[in-house]
């Protein structure tokens, strides 16, 4: 087939492969070259002859697309010929033996079958490997460089090794070079998990059968694997440079096919690339390095470009090269920009779809380059790359491209789902849309509450109601460890064992390619794992296992992350991936509110006009003036508001639900100034000191002030039995039981947060308010620095029943109707060094996507987990060693409740209460003491803040005294038996006994005893 097609002088592209065409192309090049550097012509008349050729196939128009890709390849091919005779007439006179011909492949039909690539004085054998139609890599002087660099070590039988940044062409430079020699080339994404052993298996299987191997990110490997590697690839090498024919690997004689290579890429181990090592000196001696840093974007674009169909490539190609450097010097710095390679190749292959759909107007480039750049660009950058667009193309109308196929069924979904969909999130579903038709990953950025989620599950029904169903998989990457996302290979028996991501990963390449696929990634992005997709981001979609195994995606398959920051994120992950940033400004507090009233339809007939009446003037004032306690966003602050909202009556009551909903976010020294001018400043409140123990009495149909209740322990057994609930009720507790209660309600079941100091009374409240909701069930989980999501799955084993149903697997409370999952001072959790606690993740896929894997990487869902299973986090709000804060994406999630520290007065009459019935127990109340008890509490509850204010952390780590101290030395007196005629004179000794043994035994030197 070759022969004939070299024999034709103009061959048919649709009678011949892509591969034999190019071969064949590359054959008379050569052999009209050498013939006219011989003396037997003239350059310049056969530079005429390649441009017309050239004028031919961009003229070309087809609708055949592998025909069309014939010719991509073919002008490419033409377009690099010519640029090496204009380098040979530009340094005339030259001979065959000139280095200016000498450094160019050159291709030699020696017999029939029998085709050898000579490059400088190398020479190799091409091994006729069917490649497809593979796209070409467009010839600048820095690939020529690398393929110089790489075929050279071959010839010395070793290694090549292209590094520099990402987006430069490393990995695309060997594998096109491996398609100019008809090898087969296997991409190998490099992990932490592969071993020794796991290498020499690929190393023993590419030796055999004479492919090359790619080993992208080779640095990511364990270091002491980097060391052993090296001596394998050494005996591979030494094969090869001796033609020996075997090596002994993995203790085994292997058979060695002398056109079998080994190439390394990498990024720095610095500059940002997290997760990588330096390469051993032993290791990086078996390499050619060449460096990929600067590509030359220029040239590369007009290649492109008229490879596409472009008449004008040349100066298009000016201009959206200036655009993306001017953008790069102009526009903030932000960390998900990427004015690279990749994004460059994009924005072209982008301007040819948008060429082939036969526009009548002449602006593809304009159209491309804002379609696949503004959807990532902040609010104000936006504004000034627009004004760089109509710089740059001033004399090109603007034009945008909607699809029209989409935007009916967007509305119908938003009508079905009861919500506003804005102009902007419907320009950010076409975005969506657009990015996943050109790369395999695209990030969905931006804060909680923006409207992230909205967007793909409006997108994912959309395409449904266009007969093009999209199967989704979500998965939250950091609720698990990483063996059990990606898998693991098992080191005794060598046998692998799938993650939750290749088990969905098989799941797709079984359906067909018209079926869609998503797998959504929520959560955040590290190194650690997203890096082991890197080779499925880019253009080989392709998921390589430390196991060997290779998955290649299709085209309908895509990755959708969605996370609200991209610190951790480094520049090879980046550049691979298309980003739509969400901004918060997208999602208007009306449209949410909007979409909320749409929600509930017996909700009061006037709560839209209360809403607009009081809710917007209040969260004005708390984003100017409120001095924010809790770091959230708008719209989760609005979250909690509106969850009091939902059983309110009049408008009295709405205010003071109101102002429970906004006050967590308010600091405490502005709640009251808060309250009395803005939420109250119409109504007399009957107690203006303390507005929020205000509350609605739905009988008397008015506002009414909490007073302390003193009887809520009522009897010995309650007292003395310490599992069951004591509490007395302040009027501040009281208050803060309303709140929770509301939220403990069937038809308002939310998940929710307890803030507060130590010792404030946060369980005592949620134990109490539990006893008023006979149909739950508590659940109680301790955490500590090693807490992980593993304790929740063994609680929830044991508190649960799973079950099967026609959705699959659920999970159901075993004793009772509901179950109060109560997670205790979760910020104790000590986050992994990219900042992530790996149970907040996986409670936050929990309370987003209502359900987890198992062990078997099953889906098992909570069913109606608002009314089955609550979730009450109790932390502290310290930010000191030990404490985190928590992320403001799961903060979002929950409802708010705050606890303050009891003030000096609630105190002595909490105190007061428990001594009064702790005497009753032990022993008959004398006259004097019970005239005196209320001295005794102010007493303790004094000597309690001296000795809090006089020794602090500061001075020893473990000075932190909480009221649970004093509530121990309260209950301490219970164990005394304190009778008789002197039973005052004893309980006042047992009460000096137990505060030394509390206080003063935990204190260090003499000095501080004294003290």
């Amino acid at each position: 087939m070759i022969t004939n097609c070299v024999a034709e002088t103009s061959p048919d592209p649709g009678k011949y492969p892509s591969q034999v065409l190019c071969l064949s192309e590359q054959i008379r090049f050569c052999e009209a070259c050498e013939r006219i550097l011989s003396g037997r012509g003239d350059l310049q008349n056969y530079q005429k002859q390649l441009k017309q050729t050239l004028a031919n196939y961009i003229n070309s128009k087809t609708t055949d697309h592998v025909l069309k890709l014939k010719l991509k390849a073919l002008i490419m091919d033409v377009i690099h010929n010519i640029s090496i005779v204009d380098e040979l007439i530009n340094n005339s006179p030259c001979t065959k033996s000139s280095w200016i011909w000498q450094k160019q492949l050159r291709y030699y039909l020696e017999s029939k079958d029998h085709v050898i690539i000579q490059h400088i004085n190398t020479r190799f054998d091409y091994t006729y490997e069917y490649q497809g139609n593979a796209p070409k890599l467009v010839h600048t002087p820095l690939i020529d460089k690398c393929y110089l660099t790489l075929t050279q070590a071959m010839s010395m039988g070793l290694g090549g090794n292209p590094y520099g940044p990402a987006g430069t062409g490393k990995t695309e430079s060997v594998k096109a070079l491996a398609n100019l020699f008809g090898r087969q080339v296997l991409v190998f994404n490099c992990d932490e998990g592969i071993d020794v052993y796991s290498m020499s298996r690929i190393f023993i299987g590419l030796i055999q059968c004479g492919a090359w191997g790619c080993f992208d990110e080779f640095n990511r490997l364990d270091q002491t694997v980097l060391s052993a590697v090296s001596m394998q690839i050494q005996v591979i090498q030494d094969a090869i440079k001796l033609r020996s024919g075997k090596c002994m690997l993995a203790d085994r004689n292997v058979p060695v096919d002398l056109n079998s290579a080994i190439f390394i890429t990498l990024n720095p181990a610095s500059k940002g690339y997290g997760g990588r090592q330096k390469l051993p000196d032993n290791l990086k001696q078996l390499f050619r390095p060449v460096i990929m840093s600067v590509p030359d974007n220029e040239l590369i674009a007009e290649t492109i470009l008229s490879a596409e169909g472009f008449c004008n490539a040349k100066k298009l190609s000016r201009k959206l090269v200036s655009i993306f450097n001017l953008s790069k010097e102009m526009l903030s710095s932000q960390q998900h920009y990427d004015w690279g390679l990749r994004a460059l190749k994009t924005v072209l292959r982008s301007c040819g779809n948008l060429l082939s759909a036969n526009r009548m107007d002449k602006n593809e480039v304009q159209v491309a380059l804002t379609l696949n750049t503004l959807s990532k660009l902040t609010f104000e950058d936006s504004k000034r790359f627009s004004i760089l667009i109509d710089d740059v193309f001033s004399n090109v109308k603007k034009d945008t491209v909607q699809i029209e196929d989409l935007l009916e069924p967007i509305k119908l979904v938003a009508n079905e789902l009861k919500i506003t969909v804005t102009d902007m999130q419907i320009k950010k579903i076409f975005e969506l849309y657009d990015q996943m038709r050109q790369r395999m990953g695209v990030i969905l950025l931006g804060p909680s509450g923006s409207g992230k989620s909205t967007i793909w599950k409006i997108l994912q029904k959309a395409m449904s109601l266009i007969n093009k169903p999209v199967k989704t998989y979500r998965i939250n990457p950091k609720s698990m460890t990483k063996q059990k996302l990606l898998g693991y290979m098992d080191m005794d028996t060598r046998e692998w064992s799938d993650g939750v991501l290749t088990t969905a990963a098989r799941e797709v390449i079984k359906d067909n390619n018209n079926i869609l696929a998503w797998i959504i990634c929520d959560g955040d992005i590290d190194p650690e794992w997203i890096e082991a997709l890197n080779s499925v981001l880019d253009d080989n979609r392709l998921l390589t296992m430390p196991s060997g195994e290779r998955i290649q995606f299709g085209s309908n398959v895509n990755f959708i992350f969605e996370t609200d920051n991209l610190s951790n994120a480094s520049p090879a992950t980046i550049s691979r991936m298309g980003v739509i940033l969400v901004s918060k400004e997208d999602m208007s507090v009306q449209d949410f509110i909007s979409n909320w009233l749409n929600e509930y339809n017996d909700i009061h007939p006037d709560m839209s006009i209360w809403i607009r009446d009081h809710l917007y003037r209040c969260l004005d004032w708390i984003l100017t003036k409120g001095n924010i306690e809790i770091s959230v966003s708008k719209i989760a602050i609005v979250k909690n508001a509106l969850s009091h909202l939902t059983d309110v009556t009049t408008c009295d009551e709405f205010l003071v639900a109101l102002y429970r909903g906004l006050a967590p976010f308010i600091n405490s020294k502005f709640r009251n100034q808060f309250a009395i001018e803005i939420v109250f400043n119409e109504i007399n409140l009957p107690d203006k000191q303390n507005p929020g123990n205000v509350y609605y009495d739905k009988r008397a149909k008015s506002l009414f002030a909490y007073t302390d209740e003193m009887n809520m322990i009522n009897n010995n057994d309650q007292l003395l039995n310490m599992d069951r609930p004591y509490y007395i009720l302040t009027a501040n507790a009281q208050a803060n039981r309303d709140i929770i209660c509301s939220w403990l309600n069937n038809h308002n079941r939310q998940p929710f947060i307890i803030y507060g100091p130590d010792g404030s009374g946060k369980e005592c409240l949620l134990r109490y308010c539990l006893t008023l909701d006979p149909n739950s069930q508590l659940m109680v989980l301790h955490c500590s620095a090693q807490t992980g999501s593993q304790q929740v799955l063994d609680l929830l084993q044991q508190y649960c029943v799973q079950i099967s149903s026609a959705s699959g697997r659920v999970l159901k409370p075993k004793e009772k109707q509901n179950l109060i999952f109560y997670i205790k001072a979760i910020n104790v959790v000590k986050p992994d060094k990219w900042g992530t606690c790996e149970i907040i993740a996986f409670l936050q896929q929990l309370l987003t996507y209502k359900g987890y894997y198992n062990e078997k990487l099953e889906w098992i869902s909570l069913e109606n987990i608002q009314c089955y299973f609550q979730l009450v986090l109790s932390i502290t709000l310290a930010n000191d060693e030990g404490h985190c804060l928590l992320p403001s994406r799961f903060i979002s999630l929950l409802r708010i409740c705050t606890i303050e520290y009891p003030t000096k007065e609630e105190l002595i009459t909490i105190y007061s209460s428990y001594l009064t019935f702790l005497l009753k127990v032990t022993f008959i109340l004398t006259e004097p003491l019970r005239y005196r008890l209320n001295d005794l509490a102010s007493i303790m509850v004094h000597l309690f803040n001296d000795i809090r204010n006089s020794f602090k952390p500061t001075d020893k780590t473990h000075y932190v005294f909480t009221l649970k101290d004093l509530s121990n030395w309260a209950f301490s007196l219970t164990r005394y038996d304190i009778t008789g005629s002197n039973a005052g004179e004893k309980f006042l000794c047992s009460m000096l006994y137990e505060c030394r043994r509390i206080f003063k035994d935990r204190l260090v030197n003499n000095e501080h005893k004294q003290k």
